[in-house]
């Protein structure tokens, strides 16, 4: 028990969900760092008085990576725009949440109680989300809201927890075939849709017809497919409004791509923010709204709609340089190439599609609830490959997931 309640905080945190509207803002940041300071310390504990077995971390090169281009990118800050060390180590706090990785194989928890957890999140965001809906324009939470596409765009946190736990449910109805993994697949389509991000439902949707066709449990994948068209026809004209809004702008994005603010965004930080040649190798720091680096960072947001959590990878290559893309693009080409069991392949899926938007939308190392799932997964594959090694003790600890019951 102790250790679910340890996960499920450090799940919470890198979801602020403590980040509801009477809390004050600087509260909130003590609690941001407060909880890699707690991890850090659970995490040492367990190294001196945990003696039981240990099982090898697969991504101990990527994890180093990250951890030098953060190191690299702290010097940057401070000697190309002049960021104080002390700003910088609090502004890239949701860096410090890469622990996750390191605390899950100390505490070693059940794989398949991490997946179950996932998946309550995803519930837990449904609910969230439709509560939050309903009360607008009171706000539980400071999320940013967008009133555009045909809907009210209000961005919770958590979204990416729902994404995984669809496809976690989708693989587990495709085996079984059981309605509630068909009912929160059906939930977890109408929140996209509510959100109107084509950066999620392009994915899901690619995914998902992707899943279909490489599934061994499917036996007739053109019947099957157009059983998932005729689910989505209903949903297509009970959301008209939103699906024709998006497609309008993306043809108008797409007649004329080189006045999308996106794109001309990611050429200003290849090409123009940074300062010097060093910097195209270790980055230029997270910047802070509190420093001189940061207000012009903004003003480029403000100014042009240059934002750094718009371009995926590039955003992440600005602020921590070339290691953190050898690390996100080398993790995510082992992970597609190794063998996983059949209740594991959503994870193979979930790094598909965040490969499909790397250049959209936040990078995959950009904000907390990203790092953290992504160890999540790690973790997951680190013991599915344990279990599945030929030297593996008489006495196995974990048991490779198969359902969710």
């Amino acid at each position: 028990m102790f250790k679910k309640i340890i996960i499920a905080f450090v799940i919470l945190a890198s979801l602020s969900m403590y980040n509801l509207i009477f809390i004050p803002e600087n509260i909130i940041k003590y609690l941001e760092l407060g909880v890699p300071i707690l991890m850090l310390l659970v995490i040492i504990i367990y190294k001196i008085y945990d003696k039981s077995f240990k099982f090898k971390h697969l991504f101990r090169f990527e994890m180093s990576l990250v951890f030098l281009a953060v190191i690299f990118s702290m010097f940057a800050a401070y000697f190309f725009h002049g960021q104080k060390f002390t700003i910088t180590i609090v502004t890239q706090r949701f860096v410090y949440f890469f622990l996750v990785y390191a605390l899950l194989h100390a505490l070693k928890p059940r794989p398949e109680e991490l997946m179950r957890m996932i998946v309550y999140l995803g519930i837990i965001y449904i609910i969230f989300y439709i509560v939050q809906t309903i009360l607008y324009p009171f706000m539980l939470f400071n999320a940013g809201v967008l009133v555009e596409r045909g809907t009210t765009r209000i961005f919770v946190p958590g979204s990416s927890y729902l994404f995984l736990a669809y496809l976690i449910c989708l693989a587990l109805f495709i085996q079984s075939f059981h309605y509630r993994y068909f009912i929160l697949c059906i939930a977890a389509i109408i929140i996209f849709v509510l959100l109107g991000t084509r950066q999620v439902i392009a994915p899901a949707a690619i995914v998902s017809i992707i899943m279909v066709l490489l599934s061994k449990k499917v036996k007739s994948k053109f019947v099957t497919i157009i059983l998932l068209l005729l689910i989505t026809i209903p949903v297509y004209f009970l959301f008209k409004e939103i699906f024709v809004s998006m497609f309008e702008l993306s043809e108008k994005q797409l007649s004329n791509y080189s006045q999308n603010v996106r794109y001309r965004a990611v050429l200003f930080y290849l090409f123009e923010f940074f300062p010097n040649k060093l910097s195209y190798l270790i980055g230029n720091g997270v910047p802070s709204a509190h420093s001189p680096y940061g207000i012009k960072v903004n003003a480029f947001a403000d100014a042009f709609g240059y934002f750094q959590s718009d371009i995926g990878i590039v955003g992440d290559y600005a602020k921590f340089g070339l290691l953190i893309v050898i690390a996100e693009i080398y993790m995510s080409i082992r992970i597609l190439t190794f063998k996983l069991p059949e209740g594991y392949q959503s994870i193979k899926y979930y790094f598909i599609a965040l490969l499909l938007t790397i250049f959209l939308s936040d990078g995959p190392f950009s904000n907390a609830e990203n790092i953290t799932i992504i160890c999540l997964l790690l973790y997951i594959i680190d013991v599915s490959r344990y279990n599945s090694s030929p030297t593996i003790p008489e006495e196995e600890p974990h048991e490779p997931i198969e359902t969710l019951s």
